[in-house]
C-alpha cells in the first residue's frame, strides 16, 4: 500500500507536464505576420537644405532603426528628421523587424549640397565723391564680413556704406556665411573716380570800405579755410565776408580740401581803404576819433551823422565838410586833436588826401572875394604854458587843387613844409599835438561845399 501511495502521485506529475508542454508547443506554432515590406522616402528643406525628414513606407514592422550615415547615433523613430552638418552623400540605412521576427534593411543615397548663399553685391556712387552705398544681393545667407581693398578695418554690416580714401580702383571682397559656418566669397573691382582739387576765389570790395565779398570758384572741394592777413581767425565758410579792422594791404590764402585729404591754396593780396585817415601802407588807423572846429565841437566819423560844424560824412566812403560863417572866424579849418597814438608824430612825414572841389563854389586867387583853390596842412607843437591849443609852434604848406568836379590826390611832405613867421622856437624832440586841414584856405567868410577821402600818411 505504500508503494501504491507513492506512485501515483509520481505518474500525475509526468502526466501533468507532459499535457504542459503539448499546449506550450501549440501556442509557438500560432502563425504570425512577417515583414513583407521595407522602404521609406526623404525630402530636404527648401530653405535649410541640410534638413532632411524620412517618410517610412514599410509594411508589418513593429521596430525600425535608422543609420543616417554621418557618424551620428541610430534613430528609432519611425519617420524622423535629420540635421545634417554639411552637405555630401549619405548611405542611409533602414532596419526593420517584423512581428514574427524577421528582419530586413533597405538603403538609399541621400545627397545634399551645401547651402547657397549665392554672394553678390552692387554699389552706387559720384563722380568726384570716395562715398559708396553697397547693397548685398546675397541669398541664404547669416553673416557677411565686407573687404574693401583699402586697408581699412572689415565690416560686418549687411549693406554699408563707405568712404574710401581717394581716386583709384579698389578689389572688394564679400563673404556670406550661412547658418552652419560655410561661406562663398565674391569679389568686384570699384572705381573712385575724383577731379584734382583747384583753389581759386575772387573778392569785390567798394572804395574806402572795409568790408570784402568772397567768391569761392574752387574746383572739387569739399572743405574750406580763410586766412584773411589780418590776424583774425580763420574762416570755413565757402563765400565769407570779411570786415577788416583798418585800412591796409592783406595777403588773403584760401585752402581747400578736397575727398581723400587732397589740398590746393590760392592766395592774393588786397587793398582796402577807410572813409576816414590812414596812417600809412598796411597800417590800421582811425584818424578822426576826434575833431573840433575851433569853437571846439567834437566829432566822430560815422555813418549819417550830421555834425554841428558842418562836417558831414554821409557814409563810411567820403566825408562832405561844409563852410559856415554859423560856426564863426575859423570855420575855414578843421582840427584833430588830440592826435592818435599810433603814429610816430615826433618827426614830420609825408602825407597825402584826396579832395574834391565842386565848381559851384565861388572861387578867386584873392581871398578877400571868394575861395581859394588850395589845401593847406599844419601840424602843430601846443604851448606847454597852459596858454592855449590854438597857439603854438607850426609847420605848414599849402597846395593848389589843379582841376575842379574831380578827385585829386594832393601830397604833402611835410619835411619842407615852412614855420609860420612869429611861431615860438620848435622843439625837434616834442611831438605833435594837433593836426589842422583847411580846404579853401582862410578865404574870408565864404561859404562853400567840398569832400575828402583817403587820408593817408606816405
Amino acid at each position: 500500500m505504500k508503494f501504491m501511495k507513492t506512485r501515483i502521485p509520481l505518474l500525475l506529475l509526468v502526466f501533468i507536464f507532459i499535457a504542459g508542454g503539448l499546449v506550450s508547443c501549440e501556442e509557438d506554432d500560432r502563425p504570425r505576420a512577417a515583414l513583407t515590406v521595407l522602404d521609406f522616402d526623404f525630402s530636404a528643406e527648401e530653405v535649410n537644405t541640410l534638413k532632411v525628414s524620412f517618410t517610412n513606407e514599410s509594411e508589418n514592422a513593429v521596430s525600425y532603426s535608422w543609420d543616417f550615415g554621418d557618424g551620428s547615433g541610430l534613430v528609432t523613430d519611425e519617420n524622423p528628421t535629420h540635421q545634417y552638418v554639411k552637405g555630401g552623400t549619405y548611405n542611409v540605412i533602414l532596419t526593420g523587424t517584423g512581428e514574427s521576427g524577421n528582419v530586413k534593411k533597405v538603403s538609399r543615397e541621400v545627397i545634399l549640397t551645401t547651402p547657397n548663399t549665392n554672394p553678390g553685391f552692387t554699389y552706387t556712387n559720384e563722380l568726384n565723391s570716395a562715398i559708396v552705398i553697397f547693397t548685398n544681393t546675397s541669398t541664404n545667407a547669416d553673416s557677411y564680413s565686407w573687404d574693401f581693398g583699402d586697408g581699412s578695418d572689415l565690416v560686418t554690416e549687411e549693406n554699408p556704406m563707405h568712404e574710401f580714401p581717394g581716386a583709384g580702383t579698389y578689389t572688394v571682397v564679400l563673404t556670406a556665411t550661412d547658418s552652419e559656418g560655410i561661406f562663398e566669397q565674391v569679389t568686384s573691382s570699384v572705381e573712385i573716380t575724383i577731379e584734382i582739387v583747384k583753389a581759386d576765389f575772387s573778392y569785390t570790395n567798394e572804395a574806402n570800405s572795409l568790408i570784402v565779398n568772397f567768391t569761392n570758384t574752387s574746383e572739387f572741394a569739399s572743405s574750406y579755410s580763410w586766412d584773411f592777413g589780418d590776424g583774425t581767425a580763420a574762416s570755413t565758410e565757402e563765400n565769407p565776408v570779411h570786415e577788416y579792422a583798418g585800412a591796409g594791404t592783406y595777403r588773403v590764402i584760401l585752402t581747400v580740401t578736397g575727398l581723400g585729404s587732397f589740398a590746393a591754396k590760392d592766395s592774393t593780396d588786397i587793398t582796402v581803404t577807410t572813409a576816414g585817415f590812414v596812417a600809412g601802407p598796411g597800417d590800421v588807423f582811425d584818424f578822426f576819433t576826434g575833431v573840433s572846429s575851433d569853437a571846439n565841437v567834437e566829432w566822430v566819423v560815422e555813418p549819417a551823422i550830421t555834425l554841428e560844424h558842418g562836417v558831414d560824412f554821409q557814409d563810411e566812403k567820403v566825408g562832405k565838410y561844409t563852410r559856415s560863417s554859423s560856426v564863426g572866424s575859423s570855420f575855414d579849418k578843421i582840427f584833430v586833436r588830440p592826435l592818435p597814438g599810433d603814429v610816430d608824430w615826433t618827426e614830420r612825414t609825408v602825407f597825402s588826401i584826396d579832395v574834391y572841389f565842386p565848381s559851384s563854389n565861388t572861387y578867386s586867387d584873392d581871398r578877400s572875394t571868394g575861395i581859394t583853390k588850395n589845401v593847406e596842412f599844419r601840424l602843430r607843437q601846443d604851448k606847454t604854458d597852459g596858454s592855449g591849443s590854438d597857439s603854438g609852434t607850426e609847420i605848414r604848406l599849402i597846395k593848389e587843387v589843379p582841376t575842379l568836379d574831380d578827385w585829386v590826390t594832393i601830397e604833402f611832405d611835410m619835411s619842407g613844409a615852412a614855420h609860420w613867421s612869429g611861431d615860438p622856437a620848435f622843439d625837434p624832440g616834442a611831438p605833435y599835438t594837433t593836426l589842422i586841414i583847411m580846404l579853401g584856405r582862410d578865404g574870408g567868410l565864404f561859404e562853400g561845399e567840398f569832400y575828402l577821402k583817403n587820408f593817408k600818411r606816405l
